[in-house]
């Protein structure tokens, strides 16, 4: 399974924000650049606009 896989759109997920606060969200969707760097849109909780994260950065919540 690819890590594109492994995020579909609606995967609810967390990881940590540059303020070392834990952030959660939804999936939007993922795409991979040129240099194989797999991307998810993320729907931030409490905030308007999505995020970019590189898929390693991005974990999936337990719930």
């Amino acid at each position: 399974m690819s890590a594109m896989d492994a995020f579909p759109a609606g995967t609810k997920v967390s990881f940590h924000g540059a303020n070392g606060q834990s952030c959660s969200g939804t999936v939007q969707s993922t795409s991979q650049m040129s240099d194989g760097t797999q991307i998810a849109v993320i729907k931030v909780e409490g905030r308007n606009d999505p995020v970019q994260l590189p898929v390693i950065m991005v974990h999936k919540d337990s719930q």
